[in-house]
């Protein structure tokens, strides 16, 4: 499908991953925003206008100040190495942090109306489009680093909005009128049970916003028609397609924002706040709709899609030797696209119990019987299998845990790749956070992770090879894998164990811990 023009002339068509990039641009500055506004609510600004810091100084004074005696230096540090990126403020080599010139406007706070309708609800754990209004767009000179924060946090109210009222999916079907998308949207709205659908007023207000970022086109004559970006925002393409109509949808859970909502709270006492006593976001989540599980799955899903292409590539590069690949964790859909893309391999996928049934159905659909399992353990417990020199796959799982957690899991994997003898190898596909400290996916996956996990965190290439090494294995190389990056790792063991030593780490490989995601 090529984007629709936007004059009377032929525009050239605008590549996919153009498209996905904008809108993952836009789901990256949630975490960013709340960044912002921790770094205002700890008043780092102010002190930084008297005089350069380091993040010893600015914990002592943002505790002293804050009356805050459990603040979390590590958690500080990491809301600075998110402002730092982004221009707010300046760290020199000697680890002094100095305040810019775009930080020092943010020494009057943000003002209150930034707390979009969005941020509201999330923060009294209530649906998000309970109201369906659409604000206009304010008018913002997008040439500071700050009003560019502040309008993609008002792009994602709209873009959520664009997507639970499933607008996308109309115009995938047929072009369509204005009154024919304002019905559809009054279907959608009682169908999900999202509540009042939007005025006509607020429909024609959303469609204009739509229509400047090209998720749609609206024609001349007044009709709105699908484009490219349009398309990945469908519901009917979340399972096999580049949809990122999950991610969208699943940033909005109130168990997903609100740990972003109240990050000002988790760096003050040191513990996530949204968490509230639960040991993991699974236990938020138990109290939430079936639907809200139901878009976390999908979620997941498209997580383990946009990374399986590139997984499936460099499993072809190496087609001569890996005739068993084992995934650990994330979904299914990765194993999936291995097997439909390499049928001379077999595989296992290694899950937690809630998604047997799922990754069974999907696995039995793309390959033949013989070629697949699906082993899951009780809740977290699982049993990392053993097999003939095989490829373990760990897809965006060890930045869910903390370094103690990630060891010992790695030592697991370890122990079953010992068991399996001499050539397992494991990769770890995760997001790399680079060593400069520019704008990068996994600053925000960082400030994800300090908010809703124990632990969890992005990692340099660095911190993972001493998790791996700690664990008993040696880093052999990295594989470029599109925005991920996978790390191979070999054990250091090249003779097979003995019988005792097998029956020992079959034993060690059957208690592993999967982390919650």
């Amino acid at each position: 499908m090529t984007a629709a023009p936007q004059t009377a002339d032929i525009a050239e068509p605008v590549p996919i991953t153009r498209h996905r990039q904008a809108l993952q641009v836009i789901l990256d500055n949630l975490p960013l925003y709340a960044a912002m506004y921790t770094l205002c609510d700890l008043r780092i600004p102010d002190r930084l206008a008297r005089s350069a810091a380091t993040v010893d100084d600015l914990a002592e004074w943002a505790a002293s100040t804050m009356c805050a005696p459990n603040l979390s230096r590590d958690y500080l540090q990491r809301v600075l190495r998110a402002a730092h990126a982004y221009g707010f403020l300046r760290r020199d080599p000697g680890g002094t942090y100095q305040v810019t010139d775009v930080g020092l406007t943010l020494r009057s706070g943000i003002p209150d109306t930034a707390r979009t309708a969005l941020m509201r609800a999330a923060l009294q754990a209530r649906s998000v489009h309970d109201a369906a209004a659409v604000r206009p767009l304010p008018s913002r000179d997008l040439s500071n680093p700050i009003n560019v924060i502040l309008h993609r946090l008002d792009l994602y109210e709209a873009l959520h909005l664009f997507c639970a009222l499933r607008i996308p999916d109309r115009l995938d079907h047929a072009p369509a009128a204005l009154d024919d998308v304002h019905a559809w949207c009054q279907r959608a709205g009682a169908e999900e049970g999202s509540g009042p659908s939007p005025t006509l007023e607020d429909l024609v207000r959303l469609l204009r916003i739509a229509d400047a970022q090209q998720w749609i086109y609206r024609t001349p004559s007044g009709t709105y028609r699908q484009t490219d970006a349009g398309h990945m925002l469908t519901q009917s393409a979340a399972s096999g397609g580049p949809s990122m109509w999950p991610a969208v949808m699943t940033y909005a859970l109130p168990p997903w924002w609100q740990p972003l909502a109240t990050m000002q709270e988790t760096v003050r006492t040191g513990t996530p706040a949204a968490l509230n006593g639960h040991r993991t976001l699974d236990d938020l989540m138990a109290g939430q709709p079936a639907s809200a599980a139901r878009a976390i799955a999908a979620f997941h899903a498209w997580q383990s899609a946009a990374m399986a292409p590139s997984v499936a590539d460099a499993i072809a590069a190496h087609a001569d030797t890996i005739r068993t690949v084992i995934t650990i964790g994330g979904s299914h859909i990765l194993l999936a696209e291995i097997l439909h893309r390499h049928p001379h391999t077999k595989g296992v996928h290694v899950g937690r119990g809630r998604d047997a049934d799922t990754a069974a159905d999907e696995l039995a659909r793309r390959a033949d019987p013989g070629r697949w399992a699906v082993t899951c353990g009780h809740a977290q417990r699982v049993k990392i299998p053993i097999g003939f020199r095989p490829l373990y796959v760990m897809p965006g799982l060890i930045h869910n845990a903390d370094d103690r957690d990630a060891r010992d899991l790695l030592a697991r994997v370890a122990a079953a790749m010992d068991a399996s003898g001499p050539g397992s190898i494991l990769w770890l596909v995760e997001t790399v956070m680079p060593d400069d400290v520019d704008p990068h996916p996994s600053i925000a996956l960082d400030l994800l992770q300090m908010t809703r996990t124990h632990g969890g965190r992005a990692r340099t290439r660095a911190e993972y090879a001493t998790l791996l090494r700690k664990a008993g294995l040696r880093v052999s190389g990295d594989i470029a894998a599109g925005q991920h990056a996978i790390i191979a790792a070999h054990t250091a063991r090249d003779q097979p164990p003995t019988i005792p030593e097998q029956r020992a780490l079959v034993g060690l490989a059957e208690n592993a811990t999967l982390p919650a995601y």
